[in-house]
C-alpha cells in the first residue's frame, strides 16, 4: 500500500494562482502602508521626545518645589515614557515589513520541509528493519528536522505580538501623550522665554 505522503502534489489551477497574485498585491499595498505609518510615528516619537525634554526643563528651572532628584527622575520617566512606547511600537510595525518575504518564500520553504520530513520518515521507518541503533538515529535527524520547521512560524510572531489587544492600547495611549507632550511643547518654550527675559 502506498504511503499517503508519497503521493504527489497535484498543480495548482490558473484560478488559484491569479487569486494568490491578487492576495500579494493588497498585502504588499497593505504592508506599504504600514511601513510609511511606522516612519511616521518614529518621527513623531522623536518630536515627542524632544518637547518631553523641553518640558522636564522647564520644570526643572521654574518650579522650585519639584527640583527634588526622585521628582525629577519621576518626571523624566513620565515625560520619555509615551513617545519611548510610540517608538518601541513603531519599531515592531517596520519588522512586519519583512513578514512579505517570509510569506512570499513560505510555500517554497514549507514544501522543502516536508519533502525532508517525509525522506527521513521513510529512513526512520526502514532503520527499524535494520537495527536498533539506526533506528534511533534516523528518529534522532527526523525529530531535528521537525523542529526546525519552527522557525517558519517564528516569521509571524512579530505580527501576532503588534496586533494584540494590549500592545494596540498602549500604543494609542502614548500617541495621544506624545501628541499632547507636541502641543504643550510651544506654550513651555514661551513660559520659558518669559521667564528669562523678566
Amino acid at each position: 500500500m502506498d504511503d499517503p505522503l508519497d503521493a504527489p502534489t497535484p498543480p495548482r489551477p490558473l484560478a488559484t494562482r491569479a487569486a494568490i497574485g491578487r492576495m500579494n498585491e493588497a498585502l504588499g499595498a497593505v504592508l506599504a502602508f504600514i511601513e510609511r505609518t511606522s516612519r511616521r510615528l518614529r518621527k513623531l516619537s522623536i518630536i515627542a521626545a524632544g518637547a518631553g525634554a523641553l518640558i522636564w526643563f522647564a520644570i526643572a528651572t521654574q518650579i522650585r518645589a519639584a527640583r527634588a532628584p526622585t521628582t525629577l527622575a519621576l518626571w523624566a520617566a513620565v515625560l520619555l515614557a509615551w513617545p519611548g512606547i510610540l517608538f518601541a511600537f513603531s519599531l515592531g510595525l517596520s519588522r512586519l515589513h519583512q513578514f512579505r518575504e517570509h510569506l512570499r518564500t513560505l510555500p517554497q520553504r514549507v514544501g522543502e520541509r516536508s519533502e525532508e520530513l517525509r525522506r527521513l520518515a521513510r529512513e526512520a521507518r526502514g532503520a527499524t528493519q535494520r537495527g536498533w541503533f539506526r533506528s534511533i538515529l534516523s528518529s534522532l535527524r527526523f525529530w531535528r528536522s521537525a523542529a526546525g520547521t519552527r522557525e517558519l512560524l517564528l516569521a509571524l510572531m512579530p505580527a501576532r505580538l503588534i496586533f494584540t489587544p494590549w500592545v494596540l492600547a498602549a500604543a494609542l495611549f502614548a500617541l495621544i501623550g506624545s501628541l499632547i507632550e507636541i502641543a504643550t511643547a510651544p506654550f513651555v518654550a514661551l513660559w520659558l522665554l518669559v521667564a528669562a527675559a523678566l
